[in-house]
Order: structure tokens, then C-alpha cells, then sequence
């Protein structure tokens, strides 16, 4: 998976400390949020750029760090979040990109599709990509 792959590519490079150059997340949180995003068709230009929309949000960060101190923490769950934490990410990055919460179960499938088509759209006009399984869940992509 490639946030396994990030954690041991800087584990081989032996950066100190365990952030990416600038950065105040650490790595191993980095790698959960990312594993998040991966899983749901979520995928930046680059880890970077990614990180830096993280960030953004102090807090986030904190919480974070706090919680995913280490590689066994980060092994601990899986490379992903907890579910707090993984609402906040999803939270993060609806706004970030759509200016609208990310949907949950109780909104409308219209709704729901219509925010997704909207996700698509600016995230490939970003450089990052969608792939979000559509029919997998039961949507029509040509239906916006």
C-alpha cells in the first residue's frame, strides 16, 4: 500500500524528525490520513501537497501527532484512522475542495451524488485524482 511504502521510503532516508521537510504532521499520521483518502478514491498530486491541506488545520494536526506518534500506533489501527478522526479528515478535505460538509448517511442519494460529482470535478481541476467507485455503490456517473 502506498502509505506503507511512504512510511518505509523516510524510514530508509532516515529524516529526523519523523515529519516531512516543513511539516509539523508526523509521518505516521500523515500515512493514516493518506491510507484514509486512498480508500476512498482519494488521490493527491502528491504527498506533499496533501500534507500541506492537512495543516491547515492546527488542531488536526495536534490531535494527531498526539495520537499517532509512532509506527506501532499507526500499525496498531490498520494505517487508517479512527472514526473521529477519519470524519474530521473527510471533513477537511470536502471543505477544503467543495466549500460543503462531506455527506453523511442521512443526506439524500442526490445529495450525495451531487456532492461527489462536485468533488470530482475540483479535484481533477487541482491535479489530484477521483476514483471513486461509482457503480460499486450502486451510482450512475452520468447522472449529476
Amino acid at each position: 500500500m502506498l502509505s506503507q511504502d511512504i512510511i518505509e521510503n523516510l524510514d530508509r532516508q532516515r529524516l529526523q524528525p519523523e515529519m516531512l521537510p516543513g511539516g509539523r504532521l508526523n509521518i505516521y499520521a500523515l500515512a493514516c490520513c493518506l491510507s484514509e483518502a486512498l480508500q476512498r478514491g482519494i488521490v493527491p498530486y502528491s504527498v506533499a501537497a496533501f500534507q500541506q491541506v492537512l495543516e491547515d488545520d492546527e488542531a488536526f494536526v495536534d490531535d494527531l501527532n498526539s495520537l499517532y506518534p509512532d509506527d506501532a500506533h499507526a500499525k496498531e489501527v490498520g494505517l487508517g484512522l479512527d472514526t473521529a478522526e477519519r470524519h474530521m479528515l473527510l471533513e477537511i478535505l470536502a471543505m477544503r475542495f467543495t466549500d460543503r460538509s462531506w455527506p453523511i448517511l442521512m443526506d439524500s442519494e442526490q445529495s450525495t451524488r451531487d456532492f461527489l460529482v462536485k468533488m470530482e470535478e475540483v479535484l481533477k481541476a487541482k491535479g489530484w485524482d477521483f476514483r471513486f467507485d461509482w457503480e460499486g455503490l450502486g451510482y450512475q456517473r452520468s447522472q449529476p
